[in-house]
């Protein structure tokens, strides 16, 4: 079986399309590559704040039994709990998300 008919993987959000332009804006914690620890979890106190000009869309935003990797080196995997779903994945990074039926 290949991972392709099991999951789907999508880049994270270009920020700079959603970021407000004036404050206040939504806020949202970001996972951002700091944010990733090598040793495989994510780091909370790296975390940023994200001012979004709308809401954004669930794709976007980590959710629980996803899997975040960071597209440079090290290619550290994390993943998302009840802790640390909810949070907007910069585009720096991966979705890994299993197919739900």
């Amino acid at each position: 079986m290949k991972l392709g008919n099991m999951a789907a993987g999508r880049s994270g959000l270009g920020l700079s399309r959603k970021q407000a332009r004036e404050a206040p804006g939504i806020k949202y914690p970001l996972l951002n590559l700091r944010s990733i620890n090598p040793g495989g979890y994510v780091d909370v106190d790296q975390l940023d704040v994200f001012d979004a000009s709308e809401y954004l869309s669930l794709d976007y935003l980590s959710q629980i039994g996803d899997v975040i990797i960071r597209l440079s080196a090290p290619y550290t995997a994390v993943l998302i709990d009840e802790a640390t779903a909810g949070m907007v994945v910069s585009s720096n990074l991966v979705i890994i998300r299993v197919n739900r039926r």
